[in-house]
C-alpha cells in the first residue's frame, strides 16, 4: 500500500521550513522512525522520521525547497521484507555513515547515538573538560560520560541508558554544541559477538556483504531535550547539488547579516557542515571594512589595536570561555539598559553588634554570619514594597513582567571571574538558613562545581565588595533583571548624634536600575528603605 508522507506540525506558530538535506533516495528501504529529510525551521534544524517501514517510491522535495505543514514530501510503499539490508548493496550499507560503520555483530539490542542535550536557555555549546568513559567500557544509566564547562558552570552529562560504549566522538578540549554526538552506546545483550573491524573501505564493503547490516543508530539525548533543540541523524548520506549548503539557522542568519555567500565557506563540521567558527575570518573582514563597527552592536566600535610591541615586551592570552561570556553579557546589559545609579549610606553600628553576638553560634552550624544575609532580607522587604524592582522589561511583547517570588543573585569572586549563583525564596528563609546556604553555594561556585540551574532565575542581584574593600561603586544591572545593589566596605566615622559626637560604622550603598521601568523618585525611595531596614534590623523583624 502506498503511503503519502506529509510534513507534520513542527512547533506552535511554525507553518513552513526549508529542506536542508534529503536523507533517502527513490528505491531505498527505510524502517519506521528512520530520518527522511533534514529541515531548517525557524529556530532549529530537525529531521522528519518515517511513519512506517517501506520502500521509497517517489521523493517529492529536494534540498533548498520550502515546504509547508501538510505538504507531501515523499511516497512510501509499505513492504513486508525482512530487513532494510535486503534492498541495499554492500556499498550502500557502507555509505550510510561518514564514520566507519561499526563491526558487524549479532545483537539483540540497538546502537544508540547519545547527543548533547539542551543545557539551559540560551546555552548552545560547551567545552569538554574531561571524558569520563572509554570505548569498550560497560556503563549504567546515569553514569557520567563527559564533564563539560558551559557558560559559568561545570556539569556532567550522564548516559541515558545502560550499555557498552562503542565509539566516542569527543576528547578533552573539544567545543561541542547542543545536538552533536557524544558517543555511540550499544544496548545489545551480553551474548553479542564482534567480528574483526575492517581496515579499509574495501574491507568494510566485504564485511557488510557477509554479515547483516547494522541497524541505523537510535538518536537519544543524554537528558530530556526541548522540542526545538537541534536533532540530527548520525552522519547521513548527503544530497549533492549546487543549491545545497549544509548550515544551520544561526550560521545562515549571520551570513545574511554580513552579506556572505555561504558557497564561499568551507565547512569544518561533519559532511562539510558549516559551523559558526568557520565564519570568523569573514566576520572579521566585515568588521574591518565597516570601520570596526560590531555586528549587532549599534554605535559601538572595535578600535584597531596599535602594535604595542613597538614600545616594549607584550604577552597575548586567549580569552577564556567564562571571561568571554561575562564580557558578552555585561556588554549586552550596558548597551540595552539605560542605567541610573543612586548612592546612599546606612549606619550599621547596631547591626554589626547583632552580627557579633550571634557569629559564634552560626559558626558552630557550619557557616559564617556575614553581612550579606542581612542585606538579602533588607532587599526583599524593599522589593515587596516596590515590586517594579523585582521585574523584567519585555521589549518584544511590550510588557513589564512582575515576579511574585524573591530569588536573589549574589555575585561571587572566583579565580576564573565573576559568577552569580542564586539563593531562592529568600523571603521564606531565616538569616541562619541563608548564611548556611550562602556559604555552601559560594564555596562550590569558587570550585566551579555549581550547577547551571543554580545560576538561573534570579530576580535581583547583590554585589557586596565589603570583604575586599573600597567605597561606592556603580554595578551593571544583571539583565534581564532591572536593578542591582552594590555594597562597599563599612568605615568608622565620627558623626553628630543627639548633640553628641560618636563613632559609627557607615556602609556605602549604590542602587543601579533600568530607567525604562524605574523612575528616579522610586529609586531614591528604594535605597532609603533598604538603609532604614539595615539601621533598625531588630525592630523591623520584631514588627515595630
Amino acid at each position: 500500500m502506498a503511503i503519502e508522507v506529509k510534513l507534520p506540525a513542527l512547533a506552535d506558530g511554525i507553518e513552513a521550513a526549508d529542506v536542508l538535506n534529503v536523507l533517502v533516495k527513490e528505491g531505498d528501504v527505510v524502517e519506521q522512525d528512520d530520518p527522511l529529510i533534514e529541515l531548517e525551521s525557524e529556530k532549529a534544524t530537525v529531521t522528519v522520521p518515517s511513519p512506517a517501514r517501506g520502500r521509497v517510491d517517489k521523493v517529492l522535495v529536494k534540498a533548498g525547497d520550502k515546504v509547508k505543514v501538510g505538504q507531501a514530501i515523499l511516497v512510501l510503499e509499505e513492504t513486508m521484507e525482512t530487513g532494510p539490508a535486503a534492498e541495499q548493496t554492500p556499498g550502500q550499507v557502507a555509505s550510510q555513515y561518514d564514520e566507519p560503520a561499526p563491526p558487524s555483530r549479532e545483537s539483540k539490542g540497538d546502537v544508540v547515538e547519545v547527543k548533547l542535550p539542551q543545557l539551559a536557555d540560551g546555552v548552545e555549546a560547551g567545552d569538554v573538560l574531561n571524558v569520563l568513559v572509554k570505548e569498550g567500557e560497560d556503563i549504567e544509566a546515569e553514569d557520567p560520560l563527559i564533564e563539560l564547562e558551559s557558560e559559568k558552570a561545570t556539569v556532567a552529562v550522564p548516559s541515558p541508558i545502560r550499555g557498552k560504549v562503542e565509539k566516542l566522538f569527543v576528547k578533552p578540549g573539544d567545543k561541542i554544541r547542543v545536538g552533536e554526538t557524544i558517543a555511540l552506546v550499544s544496548t545489545g545483550s551480553e551474548d553479542r559477538a564482534s567480528s574483526a573491524a575492517p581496515s579499509s573501505q574495501e574491507n568494510l564493503g566485504e564485511a557488510a556483504a557477509s554479515a547483516p547490516a547494522p541497524a541505523a543508530p537510535t538518536v537519544v539525548p543524554a537528558v530530556a531535550v526541548p522540542h526545538e533543540s537541534p536533532v540530527q541523524p548520525l552522519a547521513p548520506s548527503v544530497t549533492t547539488g549546487e543549491d545545497f549548503i549544509p548550515a544551520g539557522p544561526a550560521v545562515r542568519r549571520i551570513a545574511r547579516e554580513i552579506g556572505l555567500d555561504l558557497r564561499r565557506v568551507k565547512g569544518s563540521g561533519k559532511n562539510g557542515r558549516i559551523l559558526i567558527e568557520d565564519l570568523d575570518p569573514y566576520i572579521e573582514d566585515y568588521v574591518r571594512k565597516r570601520g570596526g563597527q560590531l555586528v549587532g552592536s549599534v554605535g559601538v566600535t572595535a578600535p584597531e589595536m596599535p602594535d604595542f610591541a613597538q614600545w616594549g615586551p607584550v604577552r597575548r592570552s586567549k580569552i577564556e570561555p567564562l571571561r568571554r561570556k561575562i564580557a558578552e553579557h555585561l556588554t549586552q546589559a550596558w548597551l540595552s539598559i539605560p542605567h541610573v545609579h543612586q548612592f546612599h549610606e546606612a549606619d550599621i553600628t547596631d547591626l554589626l553588634s547583632l552580627q557579633k553576638r550571634h557569629r559564634e553560634r552560626v559558626k558552630q552550624l557550619g557557616a559564617a554570619l556575614t553581612l550579606t544575609p542581612f542585606l538579602m532580607k533588607a532587599v526583599v522587604i524593599a522589593l515587596k514594597e516596590f515590586p517594579e524592582f523585582n521585574a523584567s522589561f519585555d521589549v518584544r511583547n511590550e510588557e513589564i513582567i512582575y515576579k511574585d517570588y524573591y530569588h536573589i543573585g549574589v555575585a561571587v569572586d572566583t579565580p576564573a571571574g565573576l559568577i552569580v549563583p542564586v539563593i531562592r525564596d529568600v523571603d521564606k528563609k531565616t538569616i541562619v538558613e541563608l548564611a548556611i546556604q550562602l556559604a555552601d553555594v559560594s564555596q562550590r561556585t569558587r570550585e566551579r562545581k555549581v550547577s547551571l540551574e543554580e545560576l538561573r532565575g534570579s530576580t535581583f542581584t547583590i554585589s557586596n565588595l565589603g570583604s575586599i574593600g573600597g567605597g561606592h561603586f556603580t554595578p551593571i544591572v544583571n539583565s534581564p533583571e532591572v536593578a542591582i545593589l552594590g555594597v562597599g566596605r563599612a568605615s568608622k566615622r565620627l558623626v553628630l548624634s543627639e548633640g553628641q559626637v560618636v563613632e559609627r560604622s557607615i556602609l556605602p550603598l549604590c542602587i543601579g536600575y533600568d530607567h525604562r521601568v524605574i523612575d528616579g523618585a522610586n529609586g531614591a525611595r528604594f535605597i532609603v528603605r533598604v538603609a532604614e531596614v539595615l539601621e533598625n534590623f531588630e525592630a523591623t523583624f520584631l514588627g515595630f
